[in-house]
């Protein structure tokens, strides 16, 4: 599997960094091993991040705030603010220099999948020849365009990225394979955007829209953030400024839902006497997750409860956050009572394997004291509720 994901707009980087993070955790295909990580400074000039091996995982361990004071060890939240990023990243060990699948310059980046860095028919990579093409004026749907009806048969598509938008294509020949997702989405004034291609030998239903709305919710976030205002934006067929199409079907739009702070909701209902049902909608980060449970746990008279993440998304979380919000809830688990139960509800089987998965790593709990489905009623039925 090879994915490229292109950005603009305030927290770009943020929003590839998100929508990254989406698709390794949901794809099943060859992630996780080479990477590049590219922004646009404030000067316009490119910062690149690279790897072979451990994708994601590897930036983060050697570029991340944890190693800070290390040389560049800060660079990722450094770039994650930048307003112009792309990545690209497939499986393991690629050929040298890994800057060939990622061309970047002040006018713009030039990302993609497959093998964006081939030769085109003039000799020229593709990913190079379409930001040659922005660097003339050309805005970047119209040089991906050229550069791929151009040579038909690249095996190449492109996405390109400048400050002010984007344009994203599949060569011909890659438009013929069945195995292909992607995703364009821009807000209707144009502020950001944000698009994907992917190809995968194992799809999954509705990862392109799942990795876009990661990557558009910081994006979305960020806006609010810097207006004043918190929208939480519910995925319904509505607007018209959101487009996924390809083997893994379209991405529903966004209207307008409930104004919520940052993005993110949270309400509470008493199911029976001893169980309570903590509903979270959005993009939640754990410092929301945290503020939930320390506003939630403190007056507890209930023993069971049902975490409701049918309508919101893990996508901002991380192993380490897991461990913080699980030493959160052991402050209260005595008040809980020694036979409490937490359940976990959520959308997807990748999903439930996350939780499962940082719950044996961070949860000091006995076998059973928490389960994860995409099944209220199952989840119901082991609560007693």
């Amino acid at each position: 599997m090879t994915i490229g994901i292109g950005a603009f707009g305030r927290r770009a980087g943020a929003a590839v960094l998100a929508a990254w993070a989406e698709a390794e955790r949901r794809a099943a295909g060859d992630l996780h091993g080479f990477a590049v990580f590219t922004v646009l400074g404030a000067d316009g000039e490119p910062e690149s991040l690279e790897c072979q091996r451990g994708g994601l995982a590897t930036l983060r361990a050697q570029y991340g705030r944890a190693q800070a004071g290390r040389g560049r060890a800060d660079a990722l939240a450094r770039m994650a603010e930048a307003e112009v990023a792309g990545v690209i990243t497939s499986g393991p060990d690629r050929p040298e220099p890994l800057s060939q699948f990622l061309a970047a310059g002040p006018a713009g980046l030039v990302t993609g999948h497959r093998l964006p860095n081939l030769a085109t028919a003039e000799g020229v990579a593709a990913n190079r020849a379409a930001l040659a093409l922005i660097g003339k004026g050309l805005p970047p749907r119209h040089a991906v365009e050229a550069v791929l009806e151009g040579d038909p048969d690249i095996d190449a598509g492109l996405i390109a990225v400048t400050r002010t938008g984007l344009g994203v294509a599949n060569s011909a020949r890659v438009q013929g394979r069945d195995d292909l997702g992607q995703a364009l989405i821009l807000a209707a004034d144009r502020r950001y955007g944000l698009s994907l291609l992917h190809n995968s030998i194992a799809p999954i239903e509705g990862l392109a829209a799942a990795v876009a709305a990661a990557g558009e919710a910081v994006l979305r976030q960020a806006w609010a953030a810097c207006s004043g205002r918190g929208t939480w934006q519910r995925i319904t067929d509505a607007s018209p400024f959101h487009q996924a199409a390809g083997h893994h079907g379209r991405l529903k739009t966004a209207a307008k839902g409930a104004k919520m702070t940052d993005g993110v909701g949270f309400s509470t209902t008493m199911l029976n006497e001893r169980t309570i049902e903590m509903i979270v909608t959005g993009y939640p980060a754990a410092d929301d997750l945290l503020a939930f449970i320390h506003a939630t746990f403190p007056d507890a008279t209930f023993s069971h409860v049902l975490w409701n993440f049918s309508r919101a998304s893990l996508a901002m979380l991380e192993i380490g956050d897991f461990k913080d919000l699980a030493a959160a809830g052991r402050q209260f688990a005595a008040a809980r009572g020694a036979d409490a139960r937490t359940a976990v509800l959520v959308q997807s089987t990748a999903d439930v394997l996350l939780v499962r998965a940082y719950s044996a790593m961070t949860l000091d709990l006995r076998p059973m004291a928490v389960r994860a489905a995409t099944d209220r009623r199952e989840l119901l039925d082991w609560l007693g509720a």
